[in-house]
C-alpha cells in the first residue's frame, strides 16, 4: 500500500462509505478502492509479522515493572503461580474478548501512519477506547487528532448487556453467586473409587457434546473423544474421568448430569467419573472470597501506575484497549472465576491418588493453567494436552511468545509435558509460529477419524469440476449463527445469474439454525438435512463461512471450497493457508472464484494434509507405550 504523504487520513469505523476523494482506512471490510484501504486486508498481508508482534507485546506486558514489581508478580496467588496466566490478556480468546482484533487493527494504523506521514488523523467511530489509543499514537508521531463520535443506535438491553455495565467488583460477586446457585447440587455425588495403579489413565474433559441417547442408557460417549475410551479399555487401561460441566441448552441439566454420572460409575468397572464442581465446599467458597477481596484491594490501585509505566516505554497506546480485560481479570468476574478454579483444582488434585499419565482437552483456556499447576504440584506424572479440533491461524490461544516456553522464572506459565498434535497442518502451524516442536507429538485426530473413508473415495467417471459442464453441484454449509448464513446467502444472490445458469445449489443448514428458502427468491435453493458424510460425495464443491468446522470435511474430501469472509472479523477460517480454497468478500471475488476454483479436472485429496485419521490409532499406541 504505497501512498504518498498526505495532509489528513480518515479512520472509518461506521456504516456506509467514507467521503470520496479522501484517503481512508476502513476499520471493517476487505474491499478496497484507490483511496480506501482495508485494515483487515493489511493485517492479512502482514499476518506473520503482526501475529508475532502481538504475542511479544502480551509477554512484555506480563514483565512490565510497576511500583517495583512485575505485572506477573502483582497477580501472584502463590509463590510459584500467578493469575496473570489465567487473565483474558494472556488467554487471547477471540470469543471472550475483541482485544486481539482491535489491537491488531491499531498496529496496522500505526504502521500506516509511519508510511503515509499524515499531518492529521480523523476518526469516525463510536469506540471511545480506540479514540484514546489513537490520541496516544498521534502524540507519539506529533500529528493532530480529531474524533467524530458517531451516534449509537438504541441499545437492546438484556441480562448480558446489563451485567457488562455494572462495576467490575459487583460483576465478580454476582458471578460467584450465580456459579454456586447453578452448580451446588453437583456436590451431592458419591466420590468414586479412583484407580491408582500403573494401568490407570487420568482424563480431564468437558461434560459437553455427548451422545445423549447412549448416556441416558448408562454408557458414557463423548464426541470429543469418540472411540478413544474404548480403545484404552482394550489395552487394559482404567480411566479416571474428571468432568467440567457446561450448562448449555443442548446438554443435560445438573439433575440429569448427576444421574448419568451415577449410572456410568455403576455400569463400567474400569471407568470412574466425577465432576470438578463436586469439590465445591463452604470453606473453599470462603477462601475464594477472601483471596478475591485481597486482589481487589491491591490491583485497583495499580491502574494509573500501569499507564505511567507503559508511557515510559512508549507503549501506552494499547492500554485503553486492554484496560477492560485487565479490570475483569484483576478484580472482576474473571478474577473471581479464576480464583475459584484455583481452589477447586487445588482440592481435586490433592484428593485424587497419584496418577502416572494425564490427558486433557486443550483449548488453552484459563482453567488449564491452574490444572497444570496443581497436577505438577501434587506430584502426578506426565501430562499431555490434546487439542481436539483444528488449530486456526488467528486463534491466538494456541500460540505464545517463545519466551513463555523457555522461561525459568518461578512464576513462569505452567505448561504440559507434551502437546498431542492431530495432523500435518496443525503441526506446520505450530512450527511456523515458532512453538517448541520438541514438546509436540503426533497422534490421530480422534474427532475426525470418520474422514479416513474419504481416502478411498473415487470420483465417478462422468463427473468433472469443469465450468464447461452444464451444471456443477455446489453444497452451501450453513453456520450456527443465522446472521452469518444470511450474509453468505445474500452475497450469493448478487451472482444469481451465474449460479442459476451454471450450478445446482443445495443448502445444508446448521441443525440449530433453520433457514427459510423463500427469503432468498433469487437463489434456486434445495434444503438438505442429510448427514454430511452422505452428502459430500454427491457434490463438486462447497461454499462456507469462516467459522464452520464442516468445511474441513469438504477439503478432506478433495472438494474445492470457497469461504466467504466476515467483513467485521479477521479470517478465523480453519482453511487459512490450505490449498484448494478461496476466500472472498465481494461479488466480483466470488464470481472469479466460481470460475477458477471449479475449472479443475480432478479432486485434490487433502485428507492426509489436514489430519491423521487411521482408526487403528498407531500414533496414539506409540505415545501410550512411551508413557
Amino acid at each position: 500500500m504505497n501512498i504518498n504523504s498526505l495532509e489528513s487520513l480518515i479512520i472509518w469505523d461506521q456504516k456506509g462509505s467514507p467521503p470520496e476523494g479522501k484517503r481512508a482506512l476502513l476499520w471493517n471490510g476487505y474491499q478496497e478502492t484507490p483511496n480506501h484501504h482495508s485494515l483487515l486486508r493489511y493485517i492479512d498481508i502482514n499476518s506473520d509479522r503482526l501475529r508475532a508482534e502481538y504475542l511479544s507485546l502480551i509477554y512484555d506486558f506480563s514483565q512490565l515493572e510497576v511500583c517495583g514489581k512485575r505485572i506477573v508478580e502483582h497477580l501472584a496467588i502463590a509463590p510459584d503461580f500467578s493469575l496473570w496466566w489465567m487473565s483474558l490478556l494472556a488467554e487471547k480468546n477471540p470469543v471472550k474478548s475483541n482485544t486481539v482484533q482491535t489491537t491488531l487493527r491499531l498496529m496496522a494504523i500505526r504502521d500506516l501512519i509511519k508510511e503515509l506521514n499524515p499531518s492529521r488523523i480523523e476518526l469516525y467511530s463510536t469506540n471511545k477506547p480506540v479514540s484514546e489509543s489513537l490520541i496516544k499514537l498521534c502524540d507519539l508521531h506529533k500529528i493532530s487528532f480529531v474524533f467524530y463520535c458517531q451516534k449509537t443506535s438504541k441499545k437492546n438491553w438484556n441480562i448480558v448487556s446489563i451485567f457488562k455495565q455494572l462495576p467490575h467488583v459487583l460483576q465478580g460477586f454476582l458471578f460467584l453467586v450465580n456459579h454456586i446457585f447453578k452448580r451446588w447440587t453437583l456436590r451431592r455425588i458419591s466420590m468414586p473409587e479412583w484407580f491408582s495403579d500403573k494401568s490407570s489413565v487420568f482424563i480431564f474433559s468437558y461434560f459437553f457434546n455427548l451422545n445423549n441417547k447412549k448416556c441416558a442408557e448408562g454408557e458414557f460417549y463423548s464426541r470429543q473423544w469418540e472411540i478413544f475410551p474404548g480403545y484404552l479399555s482394550k489395552l487394559g487401561k482404567k480411566i479416571n474421568w474428571l468432568h467440567h460441566y457446561l450448562s448449555t441448552p443442548n446438554e443435560p441439566d445438573t439433575s440429569i448430569a448427576k444421574r448419568w454420572i451415577s449410572s456410568f460409575n455403576k455400569k463400567k468397572i474400569d471407568n470412574a467419573h466425577y465432576f470438578l464442581d463436586s469439590f465445591l465446599s463452604f470453606n473453599g467458597i470462603v477462601q475464594t472470597i477472601k483471596q478475591w477481596v485481597n486482589f481487589v484491594a491491591k490491583t485497583k490501585k495499580l491502574e494509573k501506575n500501569i499507564y505511567k509505566s507503559l508511557n515510559d516505554v512508549q507503549k501506552g497506546w494499547f492500554w485503553p484497549i486492554m484496560k477492560n480485560d485487565w479490570k475483569s481479570s484483576a478484580y472482576g468476574a474473571v478474577a473471581m472465576q479464576n480464583i475459584l478454579w484455583v481452589n477447586l483444582f487445588g482440592r481435586a488434585m490433592s484428593k485424587i491418588p497419584k496418577q502416572k499419565l494425564g490427558l486433557y482437552l486443550c483449548e488453552n483456556m484459563d482453567w488449564e493453567r491452574t490444572f497444570i499447576y496443581f497436577w505438577k504440584k501434587y506430584g502426578h506424572g506426565q501430562l499431555i494436552a490434546v487439542p481436539h479440533s483444528t488449530i486456526r491461524y488467528w486463534d491466538l490461544r494456541y500460540f505464545d511468545d517463545r519466551r513463555v516456553w523457555n522461561s525459568k522464572d518461578l512464576l513462569a506459565q505452567p505448561i504440559p509435558n507434551q502437546i498431542a498434535v492431530n495432523g500435518p497442518l496443525s503441526w506446520n502451524s505450530y512450527k511456523k509460529a515458532s512453538q517448541p516442536m520438541n514438546r509436540m507429538v503426533k497422534v490421530e485426530a480422534l474427532r475426525y477419524l470418520h474422514l479416513d473413508k474419504y481416502k478411498k473415495f473415487k470420483l465417478m467417471k462422468n463427473e468433472t469440476f469443469s465450468i464447461k459442464n452444464k451444471k456443477n453441484k455446489l453444497l452451501i454449509l450453513g453456520d450456527i449463527v443465522h446472521e452469518t448464513t444470511d450474509a453468505m446467502l445474500k452475497l450469493l444472490e448478487l451472482s444469481h445469474y451465474i449460479l442459476k445458469k451454471k450450478y445446482d445449489l443445495t443448502l445444508k443448514p446448521h441443525p440449530a439454525t433453520p433457514i427459510i428458502i423463500e427469503d432468498y427468491p433469487n437463489l434456486n435453493l434445495t434444503i438438505s438435512n442429510v448427514d454430511l458424510d452422505k452428502l459430500l460425495p454427491k457434490y463438486q464443491g462447497a461454499i462456507c463461512s469462516i467459522y464452520t468446522s464442516t468445511s474441513v470435511e469438504a477439503v478432506a474430501m478433495g472438494l474445492p471450497v470457497i469461504t466467504i469472509l466476515d467483513n467485521n472479523e479477521l479470517n478465523y477460517s480453519a482453511l487459512y493457508n490450505v490449498q484448494n480454497t478461496s476466500f472472498v468478500s465481494t461479488k466480483s471475488e466470488l464470481e472469479e472464484a466460481l470460475i477458477n476454483q471449479y475449472d479443475k479436472k480432478k479432486k485434490i485429496n487433502n485428507n492426509n494434509i489436514y489430519f491423521w485419521t487411521s482408526k487403528k490409532l498407531p500414533r496414539w499406541s506409540k505415545l501410550l507405550e512411551i508413557n
